[in-house]
């Protein structure tokens, strides 16, 4: 007891020594950061007053987690999975929707800007674009996606380099290397012309030997984006994009094969070829490109025209 006395009479006897530091107000910096924007309603708001289900990705956040895949960035969204079942092939679901669907992208329409990329069938190819060549990325998930027309899912507006208002210009160079043969390399250029006229170009190549057997991937794109707010109340966009790709299927393994070796390809059976031997793979070479003009005919009415080409094989 004695012991336990002394050492509250210490803290007694020190603690007028404690102090709280003063900091002084030139110290204090303040920040106002970028508000958010949404284009998803038609008209542009900001995030925080708009009435639906709507996340926001970043180009920050697509670069600093892998710049070859956008899986990782876009799976940070609530009610969002996507899935890369082997390098360069996606799958994406909002809410469920992807359930019977085996592969691909289904029941979610997706555009870069003004240009669907989501084809009548309903199939998207969103591997065909480079992540490094996006600036941001609105979801909508649900019921909010049907100002687009039917579907269950949502809504994934893209918004490429080109078309976010910068008010500088830059030039950045990515390379990176990894194991099983990965290399990528990414440029991207900004050039703010003048206050009307802005235009990007990026341009990419990205390959992998895969860590399974038949999981290879060969990818080149080089993509641009123009605006010219030529007036006050309109403005025109130039988009393109031409993209080479093939990437290999491995195919599914059951739990005997995994265990016996998690890297190689699907088999043989009695009924079918090994992926190997059917030398399963996707090569797609795309040409999108499209034109859109907006004009403001007044403070609660606008006309947007838009253009597109698609060509594939």
């Amino acid at each position: 007891m004695s012991v336990f006395k002394s050492a509250l009479y210490a803290l007694i006897l020190y603690s007028p020594s404690l102090y709280a530091q003063e900091v002084s107000k030139d110290t204090i910096t303040s920040y106002q950061l970028e508000t958010a924007k949404v284009s998803g309603y038609f008209t542009e708001q900001p995030l925080l007053t708009t009435p639906g289900s709507v996340s926001i990705v970043g180009q920050k956040a697509i670069l600093s987690q892998n710049g070859a895949t956008l899986l990782p960035s876009l799976n940070t969204v609530p009610g969002l999975r996507m899935e890369e079942r082997s390098p360069g092939s996606y799958r994406l679901a909002l809410r469920g929707s992807l359930i019977r669907s085996p592969f691909g992208i289904r029941n979610v329409k997706i555009y870069v800007d003004e240009f669907p990329i989501t084809d009548a069938g309903g199939n998207t190819y969103l591997n065909l674009i480079d992540p490094a060549s996006i600036s941001q990325i609105e979801v909508l998930k649900g019921p909010d996606g049907s100002i687009f027309g039917p579907n269950s899912g949502g809504v994934l507006m893209i918004k490429p380099n080109g078309f976010q208002h910068s008010p500088l210009s830059k030039t950045s160079l990515n390379l990176a290397g990894g194991s099983f043969g990965f290399a990528q390399q990414q440029l991207s250029i900004l050039q703010q012309i003048n206050q009307k006229y802005q235009f990007s170009l990026d341009q990419s190549f990205t390959r992998s030997d895969g860590y399974r057997e038949n999981s290879a991937l060969n990818k080149k794109t080089i993509q641009t984006a123009h605006l010219w707010n030529y007036h006050p109340q309109a403005s025109l966009k130039v988009f393109a994009l031409y993209s080479d790709l093939n990437y290999q299927t491995p195919g599914g393994l059951t739990l005997e094969q995994y265990q016996e070796n998690p890297r190689m390809a699907r088999l043989a059976t009695p009924a079918t070829p090994s992926a190997k031997q059917q030398k399963a793979a996707i090569d797609n070479k795309t040409f999108f490109g499209g034109i859109s003009h907006k004009i403001n005919i007044s403070n609660k009415l606008s006309n947007t025209t838009t253009i597109l080409a698609h060509h594939q094989k």
